[in-house]
């Protein structure tokens, strides 16, 4: 017989243990003020784990602890059913509103599985629950329910069902936020408790005490520009605006529109630090986010453990889940005491800063899954800072924007819009910089006369034509689409610079973080040693990234990206006006939708295919216009509006079936150790250096554990450290390299990455 590993979460963790735990987590202070959600919460906690002490689970619950086999689940291990209908037990005889026994009985019924907002639906599925048990009637007996007691259960879900769809569009979608705020607590709560075992201790927001090292730093890079007059005397002007908002705004949205290369960044960061609460930053980039990552770990000087990264190749610091309890490595071995995981605090975004991608916090918002929901109760009154919001396509964007309020409101943000090219903007939002800024002409964007074909010429026509524009500048940027044209370019850049000293770099975003880093550091040295190079990227490094490229040639995208691209172009503004060179391609639009690109283009024939940078905000403005009266564009935005109403997940970034995921020993053929070794420094936070060959030897020993192991961390960490690629199954080919794979199994995610046979 083999004993239960106590580490496992339900039903297999000692049950006197959770209770114990459950009782004294009701005593953590809540986030919120006293509010319809705390009151909730707080129901909910204390009824959770009430349907433990039902003889028939705590039967089968003895069996699991005394190492009976247990070949599969059985409908009594579920005790989020048992408890919900318990609740329902507990909550029918108050005389606690109808509406308020459904949201205590939808989060119990969900904290494992999945919120459910609908009356009708909690109920059928608690009835067939009881069904399957084939104790239908005993159940409901030995919990206690009269006949009376299930009659108003029926009539109480049949009024509430019928409620919830005469409510006021707006109202119902306010009552599914504030049920989604207090599920984030319940499952916060029952993980954190679940994972602690023992000692239920709380883990306090970590005090900010570096706001003077971020304002040090956006001093210096003030300096860095006093040969710039254009440029430091738009810094000027913005650091005297925002000294009007050093204290804390009312919640709100508010927007920061300014040019590239004026530190849109650092301006979010220091109205973070004044405004004294947590901070989101949402990026769409990881580009991007390993950038505001250094700035805040290496310039601002932030420790580590107060900076959460969350995204699919993001890693935790060492240093993030411990020290949180007060209690020392020797006391708590002492104890069997298990503080949370680096891992847990990232699920959870317990930190001054968190990063994140666009998608995920979008995405996570729609979502009804517990582990995506249980972050957002800690953001409440965060700032959320919202970089480059113009990067979401322009129908989801309106979607949001007729959201954003409505979580402003229920979570207490102070939301920050930040761009040089802002969207339109939800109504109400309150610009940061009101002083008018000065034109600057450092670049311009041109739409090329020709349109390509689509073809596998195509690529190689491109490739020359992109030469041609940019063989003049020593630091030449090409930007495509997709990660398949970008890698076919790439290839092709190669073959025409075989005899040349021009360096070739390729980035993007399905390359692990270990791999960019070391493409980063290459390119900062070319730059610091004025080496000629070409980087062919995809949308990768199109914001945010602090790069001043003396020539850029760009595929097709919507406005607004285009003009981003540009920021990358001439970027200091210390030569004369720069050309970013626009080439269209017949054919699929994707990633982008065909009407953001034919908006695109029609603008740019109004303009004579040619766009200076003193109008960027002007057209930016028409194209947002012209958008909100195309049909097909407020035909994406009601979908988005629909799936929320519908409780359906939604998808910013379509899912390409050709693509999977595969952990492969390829770093060390493409770099040297010396490089992997700095790539380390720039990526890694508080990992000892380990060489690619003991990763993946490791990988080898661990990639078969499945996720209730306790090592499956570290499978996750290894894989993130290793590089999980995306390999396109069309090509055989990995993002990114010239290697060729053969795959011996299928699989998705860091769950179940593919195993590599061979390469080529």
């Amino acid at each position: 017989m083999q004993s239960c590993n106590p580490f496992y979460s339900h039903p297999n963790i000692l049950l006197t243990q959770h209770v114990q735990n459950m009782l004294a987590s009701a005593q953590v202070p809540s986030p919120f003020e006293e509010n319809q959600v705390d009151n909730l919460v707080e129901r909910a906690i204390k009824l959770h784990d009430d349907g433990k002490k039902f003889s028939l689970f705590q039967a089968r619950m003895k069996r699991v602890m005394m190492g009976y086999p247990t070949t599969s689940r059985h409908p009594l291990d579920q005790h989020s059913r048992i408890s919900a209908l318990w609740a329902f037990k507990e909550l029918v005889r108050t005389d606690l509103e109808n509406q308020d026994i459904f949201k205590i009985v939808e989060m119990i019924l969900g904290h494992h599985t999945g919120l459910i907002c609908d009356p009708q639906q909690a109920y059928d599925v608690l009835s067939r629950y009881a069904a399957q048990v084939k104790l239908q009637d005993d159940l409901w007996d030995e919990l206690g329910f009269s006949e009376d007691d299930r009659e108003r259960l029926k009539k109480i879900k049949s009024a509430e069902s019928h409620r919830i769809f005469q409510l006021e569009e707006e109202e119902r979608r306010c009552e599914k936020i504030y049920l989604q705020q207090a599920f984030s607590r319940l499952v916060d709560v029952d993980r954190l408790s679940a994972e602690r075992q023992g000692g239920f201790e709380v883990a306090d927001t970590l005090p900010f005490k570096h706001g003077q090292e971020i304002a040090k730093h956006r001093l210096e890079k003030s300096q860095d520009l006093t040969n710039n007059n254009l440029l430091s005397n738009v810094r000027a002007m913005v650091e005297k605006e925002l000294l009007s908002w050093r204290e804390q705004p009312p919640v709100g949205i508010y927007s920061v529109g300014l040019p590239t290369g004026v530190g849109k960044t650092l301006v979010a960061l220091q109205l973070a630090e004044w405004w004294t609460a947590p901070a989101v930053i949402v990026a769409p980039y990881m580009a991007l986010l390993d950038q505001t990552e250094k700035v805040l770990l290496a310039d601002a000087k932030v420790s580590h453990e107060g900076v959460i990264v969350d995204h699919h190749l993001s890693l935790p610091s060492q240093e993030q889940g411990c020290g949180r309890t007060g209690k020392n490595e020797d006391e708590a071995e002492d104890e069997e005491y298990h503080d949370v995981s680096p891992w847990t605090e990232t699920e959870r975004w317990h930190g001054k800063f968190t990063l994140t991608t666009t998608v995920r916090f979008f995405e996570d918002l729609f979502s009804m899954k517990p582990t995506d929901l249980r972050k957002w109760h800690n953001t409440y009154g965060a700032t959320i800072v919202l970089d480059e919001p113009q990067s979401i396509p322009t129908g989801p964007w309106l979607g949001f924007t007729k959201l954003l309020p409505l979580w402003v409101e229920a979570y207490q943000w102070r939301v920050v819009l930040l761009s040089a090219t802002l969207p339109k903007q939800p109504e109400g939002t309150i610009p940061l910089i009101k002083a008018p800024v000065q034109t600057l002409s450092r670049t311009q964007i041109a739409l090329y006369p020709k349109i390509l074909e689509e073809s596998e010429e195509d690529v190689t026509q491109w490739a020359q034509l992109a030469q041609t524009c940019t063989d003049n500048a020593a630091e030449a940027l090409w930007m495509l689409n997709t990660v398949n044209r970008a890698q076919a370019v790439y290839n092709q850049a190669q073959v025409l610079y075989k005899d040349s000293t021009r360096k070739i770099e390729f980035i993007s975003g399905e390359l692990c973080p270990l791999h960019r880093a070391v493409v980063y550091n290459r390119i900062e040295s070319y730059m610091g040693k004025g080496t000629p190079f070409v980087l062919v990227s995809t949308t990768a490094i199109e914001a945010g990234v602090d790069y001043d490229f003396q020539a850029i040639i760009r595929e097709l995208a919507p406005l607004p990206n285009c003009i981003q691209a540009a920021g990358r172009l001439n970027r200091k503004g210390n030569s004369e006006t720069k050309t970013l060179w626009i080439i269209e391609t017949k054919g699929p639009t994707e990633p982008y939708s065909a009407r953001d690109i034919s908006l695109t283009r029609e603008i740019l024939n109004i303009y004579d295919k040619l766009i200076p940078e003193s109008d960027y905000t002007k057209v930016v403005g028409e194209y947002y216009q012209n958008a909100t009266r195309d049909r097909k564009i407020l035909g994406e935005q009601d979908k988005v509006l629909e799936a929320f109403d519908k409780d359906e997940p939604i998808k910013l970034i379509k899912d390409d079936i050709w693509r999977e995921s595969v952990v492969i020993n390829i770093l060390p053929s493409i770099f040297g150790e010396d490089e992997l070794r700095e790539g380390w420094k720039r990526v890694v936070r508080g990992y000892p250096y380990q060489t690619a060959q003991d990763l993946y030897t490791q990988w080898e020993e661990i990639k078969k554990v499945r996720i209730r192991n306790p090592l499956y961390n570290k499978k996750r960490e290894t894989i993130r450290l290793l590089g999980l690629y995306m390999a396109n199954l069309k090509t055989k080919r990995i993002a990114g390299t010239a290697k060729g794979i053969k795959i011996r199994s299928t699989g998705y995610g860091v769950s179940g990455a593919n195993d590599v046979v061979d390469t080529w």
